[in-house]
């Protein structure tokens, strides 16, 4: 992640690219009170990260913010929320726990009550369209609308395929939750996730269906 972005600014650089929009994550917040939704204003101590996926695209921001102070072009920093959609594989937790829903007698999770405020691939093509052409140095959270738990994405799943398997919770009490606010996002871009849960889940069995004909 790091050298890669470093390879692209430089090419940015020399193209004299009008805007740089960089994917970054959530992951990046080290932290979370599950009663607050963290905000671009948090501040990120990356000693308290444990990911070395996080730390990288930390790293990537502060490189970027760095040169956009040395006259790089304008930076638009989407920290994107868990991910998913129509794909046949690198899952994320919805379309994992709705193809155990579809295909299994038994599901199995750690604790119902995680969540996060996942998002739709199509609500992150439609952020980074709306970030095209913004000035300056921007870092902004695209997320979910709704914090969504795992137990949510079982009920919705067996609701739409008309199954119902025994859910198995592993370690009901040792769930967590990352709330992480948009609200910046829509003031700055008027943009706002549209995909709710079940068209989600529909698009992703949708796409499974016509890969399977």
């Amino acid at each position: 992640n790091v050298m890669g972005t470093l390879n692209v600014m430089r090419a940015a650089q020399q193209r004299a690219a009008k805007q740089f929009i960089f994917a970054s994550s959530e992951w990046v917040y080290d932290s979370f009170d599950s009663e607050r939704r963290k905000s671009e204003d948090d501040p990120v101590d990356i000693a308290k990260l444990d990911s070395e996926y996080a730390i990288s695209k930390l790293v990537c921001e502060a490189n970027l913010r760095q040169q956009h102070r040395r006259g790089f072009c304008p930076v638009a920093i989407l920290r994107f929320g868990i991910i998913y959609g129509p794909r046949l594989e690198n899952w994320s937790a919805v379309e994992s726990i709705l193809n155990a829903v579809a295909t299994r007698d038994e599901v199995t999770v750690g604790a119902l009550s995680s969540g996060r405020h996942f998002i739709h691939v199509a609500d992150i093509a439609d952020a980074i369209l709306a970030s095209v052409g913004l000035p300056g140095f921007q870092v902004l959270n695209v997320q979910g609308r709704d914090l969504i738990t795992l137990g949510q994405i079982a009920e919705v799943a067996k609701a739409l395929l008309g199954r119902n398997p025994r859910i198995v919770e592993k370690s009901p009490g040792d769930f967590n939750r990352r709330p992480v606010s948009s609200r910046l996002a829509q003031s700055v871009l008027g943009w706002q996730a549209q995909v709710g849960l079940e068209a989600g889940l529909k698009s992703v069995v949708e796409f499974w269906e016509a890969e399977s004909t």
